[in-house]
């Protein structure tokens, strides 16, 4: 038996290095290798992977054992998201961490979510805190993705509690969701923010998107003090078709010819109760 000389036992690292699994898959994907069998699938885009790195779904290890049609065909087909929003899903599997933009984050979460990944909805959440610029450009994605994922962003709250009044001015909260405005409104922080502001945001968000937004103005007009809101308002809000079935809006009025009564009534005998005094 020949024996081994020193140089010979000598490890070259270099040059033996041993090729690390996740890498060859990778590469076996990205040459769509016939190793690779399993497609996924959206509209006319497919493409292929390993059943048994995708499988650490618990969705996909689901479908697989349960012997659904997907098994079978050998495919899964995805309604959600985009081809490329799919890959970097699906290449998270194998270690490589996706290319988040703001314009992305959305649907790669939506993934996550649906695909029963939650370490990388935590990438995505993580991301968005850290890497995410915090202006009038990003707030309204930033709200609906907090709003959306129930996460929250100390940042953001910090940002809208000092430019509220602002951001109510302007269009960038139009679209964020009911719960999210109610929980605006009835945040002890912002009653900084006067009512006819908050109420007048609130007609125009209303206009927005009226169907859907309707059926909840009764719980967001709620964080309103409606009897500081002025007279103008109120007779406008009135008079638009969103808010006809607001019953709050009339008993406000009711409420408020009580209060002049009773302020009138006390002047009167404060009134009388002086001249008197005087005499």
């Amino acid at each position: 038996m020949r024996v081994l000389t020193n140089a010979e036992m000598d490890f070259n690292e270099m040059i033996y290095r041993p090729v690390a699994i996740g890498e060859l898959l990778r590469q076996q994907v990205k040459e769509q290798s016939n190793y690779c069998n399993f497609t996924v699938k959206q509209g006319l885009w497919t493409k292929r992977y390993h059943d048994c790195v995708l499988c650490v779904s618990p969705f996909i290890q689901a479908m697989m054992r349960n012997n659904f049609n997907e098994k079978a065909k050998g495919f899964v087909e995805l309604k959600l998201g985009s081809p490329e929003s799919i890959d970097m899903v699906m290449m998270f599997f194998y270690g490589q961490f996706p290319m988040l933009t703001i314009d992305n984050v959305s649907a790669v979460m939506h993934l996550a979510e649906f695909l029963l990944i939650p370490n990388l909805k935590a990438f995505c959440v993580n991301w968005i805190r850290k890497d995410t610029k915090m202006d009038e450009e990003n707030i309204e994605n930033l709200l609906h993705l907090s709003s959306i994922f129930d996460f929250k962003m100390l940042a953001l709250t910090k940002y809208i509690r000092q430019h509220l009044p602002e951001l109510l001015g302007g269009n960038q909260l139009l679209t964020i969701t009911a719960d999210t405005l109610e929980n605006m409104f009835s945040d002890a922080t912002l009653s900084y923010v006067n009512a006819d502001v908050r109420f007048e945001f609130m007609i125009r968000w209303v206009e927005h998107s009226p169907e859907q937004r309707k059926p909840k103005l009764d719980k967001i007009i709620a964080g309103i003090e409606l009897s500081e809101v002025t007279v103008g308002l109120i007779e406008k809000a009135k008079g638009d078709k969103h808010f006809e079935d607001l019953q709050n809006l009339y008993e406000t009025e009711t409420e408020t010819v009580a209060k002049m009564q009773n302020v009138l009534i006390t002047q009167n005998d404060l009134d009388h109760g002086f001249s008197g005094f005087l005499t």
